[in-house]
């Protein structure tokens, strides 16, 4: 958010995995696809102020569970979601929300500004989230940097020790 507008003191700016569309790659969607997987998270978490209230199945496979309730909002109303607010208001109402969701998205937002800070942006090419943000950014960017020296990706895979080969050879091939 910080290069929507930026102010003045703001000399380089360097997004790590930006997420950047929520509907395109996030825990809860991906390309703007509900992902059921994490429906147990939000009843767990969302159902009752102490956690209590645990996810119940009488499959062995999620796969079952999802094709018996043939929708996400069937599954979820089968288990009381529908009397959750946040996944209300959020993932049942996809037709009216997905519009403001995807009016939400940087990449958009900023591929309407223009660039007037020099940006690195860095992704660790890790999980969903990660690999979506920063190369949708760039590609958003990069036509908006005439003189091409406001904007650089650089890609590595996320290592826990900086003696790791694979770091090493992530270093030697930036993008």
């Amino acid at each position: 958010m910080a290069l929507v507008n930026p102010h003045p003191a703001l000399k380089v700016a360097v997004p790590m995995n930006p997420m950047v569309d929520g509907w395109m790659a996030t825990n809860w969607f991906h390309n703007g696809a509900f992902r059921e997987q994490g429906m147990n998270y939000i009843y767990e978490q969302e159902a009752t102020r102490g956690n209590e209230e645990k996810w119940w199945t009488n499959h062995f496979d999620d796969y079952d569970v999802f094709m018996e309730s043939v929708s996400a909002g069937e599954l979820g109303r089968r288990h009381g979601l529908d009397q959750v607010g946040f996944l209300a208001a959020s993932f049942w109402i996809i037709p009216v929300t997905m519009r403001w969701w995807q009016e939400q998205a940087m990449d958009r937002i900023l591929a309407a500004q223009p660039l007037k800070v020099p940006t690195m942006l860095v992704a660790s090419l890790w999980d969903q989230e990660d690999i979506y943000g920063a190369p949708a950014v760039y590609k958003a960017l990069k036509a908006r940097d005439a003189n091409g020296d406001k904007i650089v990706s650089r890609a590595r895979p996320l290592a826990s020790r900086t003696g790791d080969r694979r770091w090493q050879l992530a270093r030697s091939h930036q993008i």
